[in-house]
């Protein structure tokens, strides 16, 4: 079976690209990487959302969260 192979390196890429991210935003934008383009399409998608049959990916779950990180950013470039 090929999916262990791609599961790693999927999980590889994810380790390579986190020192280009800020410390402080690295892990909520690795998770929405992750629940986003995870290989297992069934896993795929905010968690809360696949139990509903209208929006299995949860789409504006990750906008909330994306405005959430952009916020903090601007917030971040203000106090620097």
């Amino acid at each position: 079976m090929v999916y262990p192979q791609i599961a790693a390196a999927f999980a590889a890429y994810l380790d390579k690209i986190r020192p280009e991210m800020p410390d402080w935003a690295a892990d909520q934008l690795l998770l929405v990487i992750q629940q986003l383009c995870t290989p297992e399409y069934k896993k795929r998608g905010a968690p809360e959302a696949r139990v509903f049959e209208n929006s299995p990916l949860g789409l504006d779950r990750f906008i909330t969260r994306l405005d959430r990180l952009a916020l903090d950013a601007k917030i971040r470039v203000k106090t620097a």
